[in-house]
């Protein structure tokens, strides 16, 4: 629905029109886009359907829980709150990638669910396929591998990077 409403926004050519600037501020101010924790939601309510708006953190560290990802590894406390109180985002980078594909092991999200997560809610592109790490996660996802076998993969390729620098 959400994509369907931006479409329609797109192609009624509102923001073509000769106040298109003003026009744009509007869409850009409305319920059109939405926040960072509200397509966290989605994501979650999707592949767990018995989370609700008012649980939805506290159903993501059960998750973690259970599938073996340490809470710590996708957000503090205070960065749950942010994200769905305050609409706040996570900020572009390594940590927050890393944490997105902590959170996709936690709610045991497949590479497509995975993909989805980092194109439509994170905003950036799913896997870097010249990062070993996000190739092991890539290949962990895909094989139905848990966090501590990607960590215990990421871990084991970088020992075997360093023994190879080691003899050159």
């Amino acid at each position: 629905d959400y994509t369907k409403r931006l479409r329609e926004v797109i192609l009624s050519g509102t923001l073509e029109d000769e106040n298109g600037s003003k026009a744009t501020l509007e869409v850009l101010n409305s319920e059109n886009f939405r926040s960072f924790g509200k397509g966290l939601f989605d994501v979650v309510s999707k592949k767990h359907p018995e989370a609700d708006e008012k649980n939805v953190a506290t159903k993501i560290k059960e998750y973690a829980k259970t599938n073996g990802v340490p809470v710590e590894k996708i957000a503090s406390q205070n960065t749950f709150t942010n994200w769905f109180k305050n609409n706040s985002r996570p900020k572009k980078g390594e940590k927050s990638r890393r944490q997105m594909f902590a959170l996709a092991f936690a709610l045991n999200l497949s590479v497509d669910e995975t993909k989805y997560l980092f194109q439509n809610v994170y905003l950036d592109r799913a896997f870097d396929y010249r990062k070993p790490e996000e190739i092991i996660f890539y290949f962990c996802l895909k094989n139905g591998k848990t966090w501590s076998d990607a960590e215990r993969l990421i871990d084991e390729a970088g020992k075997q990077v360093r023994q190879h620098d080691d003899k050159t």
